[in-house]
């Protein structure tokens, strides 16, 4: 009986302490885009203190599955933060993977409903400000996204893995 009793408070402190980033506790999402690993592109901050859309983007990443392997990524395209966690972010319309900065040896892919509801919430602000965001695969397994803008035009593309 003691030993059920010591494996319950054991489960239960685990639970409290698994319990991950809460969205109850979190505020603000911020979001770069990213001209590389290590430079944010400049005056690309975006805030997102809709309770919703904050639980929304907490949720997509706090679900998001482990993915085996070993990690060799191309630069990301966005850094979220929120609370004390930060991550890249790459985003297609059909996928997504994130890498928690604090593990960069490890990436997770993101659900499908995530994906989407990710990619509505980036669009919407880029449309918002005056971007438009054209994607579009090519059959040499490239992803191409093209961004226009009032100020500039800029077109990349990723070669997928595989």
């Amino acid at each position: 009986m003691k030993r059920l009793s010591l494996l319950l408070i054991a489960v239960v402190f685990t639970l409290f302490n698994l319990g991950g980033c809460s969205s109850k506790n979190i505020q603000k999402v911020n979001v770069y885009e990213m001209e590389s690993f290590s430079d944010i592109k400049k005056d690309s901050l975006t805030s997102f203190t809709d309770s919703k859309v904050v639980n929304d983007f907490v949720k997509a990443l706090n679900n998001a599955e482990k993915m085996p392997g070993i990690v060799d990524m191309a630069d990301p395209e966005y850094k979220i933060e929120f609370g004390e966690e930060s991550y890249f972010l790459w985003i297609s319309e059909e996928s997504s993977t994130i890498m928690n900065l604090k593990d960069t040896h490890t990436i997770y892919t993101l659900s499908k409903s995530s994906v989407k509801r990710v990619n509505e919430l980036l669009n919407s602000h880029e449309t918002s400000v005056g971007y438009v965001s054209l994607f579009s695969s090519s059959t040499n397994g490239c992803f191409s996204r093209t961004r226009l803008s009032v100020d500039n035009l800029y077109s990349y593309s990723i070669k997928a893995a595989g």
